[in-house]
């Protein structure tokens, strides 16, 4: 049964089989978690979510129509909806993304001080988005989901989407870029 799709899967699950649920819990929470806690920044709060995430899954099983949407894309909302509102909930005021440090077991050491700072840039870049922005990039660039996904997932038109992840490029682009009138080192004059 661990190689099932997600519909069979699914299925089992609106007859009420736990296994078939816990194979999919298995299956989607780490990118679950890992979306709730780059909208939310915090784990524990993400860790909540997610379980508020999979208690619906388990509860509209019965409802799911296979044909309007892959299951990772109707997570993927739900997780998005969930968060935002658990941050108004239980967060009333806005809070930028924080840097968050990497777990050494999942997660490979990167290597000189240079980078970690080229990293620390990036960070603080993305966590300068707007939610929405920031939902974006790390949908297609973190989840690795194709835009049409990503912009169902956000409850966005594809155009839409397009529009949000462009000035999300944008604004990172421009935040990156070297100060005006500075040389950068390793070009030679």
């Amino acid at each position: 049964m661990t190689h099932a799709s997600d519909d069979i899967l699914l299925a089992a699950t609106a007859r009420g089989d736990s296994r078939a649920f816990a194979i999919l819990v298995e299956r989607h929470a780490p990118r679950v978690l890992r979306f709730a806690q780059s909208v939310l920044s915090d784990r524990a709060e993400a860790e909540d979510v997610t379980q508020e995430v999979f208690v619906k899954l388990w509860q509209q099983a019965d409802a799911w129509q296979a044909e309007r949407a892959k299951l990772s894309t109707w997570l993927f909302r739900v997780t998005r909806n969930a968060a935002l509102n658990y941050r108004q909930r239980v967060r009333p005021r806005e809070q930028a993304w924080t840097e968050q440090t990497p777990d050494p077991a999942t997660e490979p050491l990167e290597a000189g001080i240079e980078r970690d700072e080229e990293r620390a840039r990036l960070d603080a870049a993305i966590a300068s988005l707007p939610e929405q922005q920031r939902s974006a990039m790390h949908l297609v660039y973190g989840q690795g989901l194709r835009q049409k996904e990503a912009a169902q997932a956000m409850a966005l038109s594809l155009k839409a989407f397009e529009a949000v992840l462009l000035r999300a490029r944008r604004r990172l682009r421009e935040s990156l870029a070297p100060p005006s009138g500075t040389a950068r080192e390793d070009i030679q004059p």
